[in-house]
């Protein structure tokens, strides 16, 4: 955890509701990113995002610094976009059907994250692989975060995360084409 969101959650944890707001306002765009990759709705992406703040709020005493604010942030993150899905899963089926037009909050949430061209035509293709993998790429790349800390928050050991990122980058290699991908891997 590095020192400023461990002197915040202690603060937090102290009763100064201001080392909350500044974790909320650290992460809050991350987590909605990460939690879209699951629900595919930035509307409800926001919707559960706030509800692991909540948990957060509710059960203060439950984080123990093991591990970083963020990595636990996100694995509640994970776990209530995971009931979302489970729960909701007629609706998300036909949402994956119907065309899934970026919204005006998508965009402005995506280009805070990605900000320069090359990058916009990775992430694209990037939401042309599997939802799980999709997930993988952010939290390692975009968020940049450890093997350790990304097996952590999808239950997978560190080996499985290398597996899967290798034929993740092996399977975006093939949809960028040989020359596209070697010019963003540089």
């Amino acid at each position: 955890m590095n020192d400023v969101d461990k002197a915040c959650y202690r603060a937090f944890l102290n009763n100064e509701i201001q080392g909350f707001e500044q974790l909320v306002i650290k992460y809050k765009d991350h987590v909605i990113y990460f939690v879209r990759r699951y629900v595919n709705d930035i509307h409800i992406a926001e919707d559960v995002a706030q509800d692991a703040f909540v948990d957060v709020y509710l059960y203060k005493e439950r984080y123990d610094f093991s591990s970083s604010f963020k990595t636990y942030l996100f694995t509640i993150a994970r776990n209530k976009a995971v009931d979302y899905v489970r729960r909701n899963a007629k609706h998300m089926n036909q949402m994956v059907l119907e065309d899934m037009e970026v919204s005006d909050d998508e965009k402005t949430l995506e280009e805070k994250v990605i900000t320069d061209e090359m990058q916009k035509m990775l992430h694209e293709n990037i939401r042309k692989l599997k939802p799980e993998i999709q997930v993988l790429i952010n939290l390692t790349y975009f968020e940049q975060m450890s093997g350790k800390e990304v097996a952590k928050i999808l239950g997978m050991t560190e080996g499985q995360v290398k597996v899967k990122l290798h034929r993740a980058r092996k399977q975006l290699a093939e949809i960028l084409g040989k020359d596209a991908y070697q010019m963003l891997i540089r």
